[in-house]
């Protein structure tokens, strides 16, 4: 159980180092009291990776605030590893020494349209095998990535010409866009928290349709297409364990909290004193992935709504007569407002009356205005 102490300031350690040859990771940062939020980031360390052979990697810090290897590298069967941390400070770290696990497979990852708590929507799974006869320890964690497509997409940005008098008068220009800008846009998002199993007490090594993420019918990130690339970590025991530990601490927004209530024994420790706690654990694990792609359509859900409410509005250029004098809105400014600071975009749609212009948020044309536009090397139409 975890020890409560009078909040000290501790050094917090995220690193799972794996078999597949890319670039390393270590994360450290601090706590900080209970009553903060935030993430106190351990700036300036010197992080050395160091293999029992005598191979040693080092590690730089980036603008995340992570530290990752200076050359890809990936963790051998039969070779032992340990983490060596030196901070700002002066203070060194080290970890046990830690080796693979007994390998395992990922077998599976798949979707299906279920019911959960009430929720239409769609699972995702994936099914592990054991390699041995005496129980595996599988971790995972996920990043999905989903398109978006504007529900009003133009082509067209809304430009204000020849302003006059704050707006009284002015002309709108319809600029076309190069590139289909703001038509298509990627979104990612990461696994929080802690999903583990274990076959060490079942009949069989095997583990079948481990719930990996559930989306509901109605969530916007599947209102086009939608990946998900699922990592499997084949860890030791004794990593499983100190990652039960965090779950069921109910950790659920980080692995590593910044403000846990207590400290966690790890396996990392300050070398010149005992009593300096140190939050953390170093691993190496068996990793493999897989990626599926999927769009709502393939479960036969309803089109789900977009990510933001796409209201048309309608306003007269010609109707600029302020409200005390006929009790409606002066459009001629509202119409200015809105595209003045370019929250709304102008549909370019013929109308009746050459003085109407239809407008939209901005968000509901040009995916772009909270998203991103490089598509990812790996994504599939």
């Amino acid at each position: 159980m975890p020890v409560i102490r009078d909040f000290e300031s501790v050094l917090v350690v995220e690193s799972t180092i794996s078999d597949s040859l890319e670039t390393q990771s270590v994360k450290l940062s601090r706590t900080i009291p209970l009553d903060e939020e935030g993430v106190l980031l351990e700036d300036s360390a010197e992080v050395t990776v160091a293999a029992s052979t005598g191979e040693t990697y080092q590690f730089s810090q980036a603008a995340d605030g992570v530290y990752y290897s200076n050359i890809p590298f990936s963790a051998e069967a039969e070779v032992s590893y340990t983490l060596i941390i030196e901070t700002s400070d002066g203070m060194v770290y080290n970890s046990s020494e830690v080796s693979l696990p007994e390998a395992a497979a990922f077998t599976n990852l798949y979707a299906e349209r279920v019911t959960k708590n009430g929720v239409d929507g769609v699972q995702i799974y994936a099914d592990s095998r054991g390699g041995t006869d005496n129980g595996s320890y599988f971790r995972y964690q996920y990043e999905e990535t989903y398109q978006i497509a504007p529900p009003y997409f133009t082509g067209f940005k809304t430009v204000l010409d020849s302003i006059k008098r704050n707006g009284e008068e002015f002309d709108i220009v319809m600029k076309e866009l190069e590139n289909d800008e703001g038509r298509f846009c990627y979104s990612s998002n990461f696994s929080q928290g802690v999903n583990q199993v274990t076959t060490s007490n079942l009949s069989e090594n095997s583990a079948e349709a481990v719930p990996i993420r559930f989306i509901p019918a109605n969530d916007p990130i599947i209102r086009e297409r939608y990946s998900i690339q699922v990592s499997q970590y084949v860890e030791t025991p004794e990593a499983y364990a100190f990652y039960k530990i965090l779950k069921d601490l109910g950790n659920s927004e980080s692995i590593l909290s910044q403000n846990l209530p207590g400290t966690i024994q790890g396996n990392i420790f300050n070398v010149a004193d005992d009593e300096d706690l140190v939050i953390g654990y170093f691993g190496v694990a068996i990793k493999e992935s897989k990626r599926i792609f999927f769009d709502y359509s393939d479960f036969e859900i309803p089109l789900p709504p977009y990510f933001y409410e796409c209201e048309e509005i309608t306003l007269d250029y010609l109707d600029n007569i302020h409200p005390m004098y006929d009790g409606d809105a002066n459009d001629r400014q509202a119409l200015f407002l809105a595209l003045e600071n370019g929250k709304f975009e102008v549909i370019p749609e013929p109308m009746e009356v050459d003085s109407l212009y239809v407008i939209v948020r901005s968000e509901c044309v040009n995916c772009a205005t909270f998203s991103s536009q490089n598509k990812p090397d790996f994504w599939i139409d």
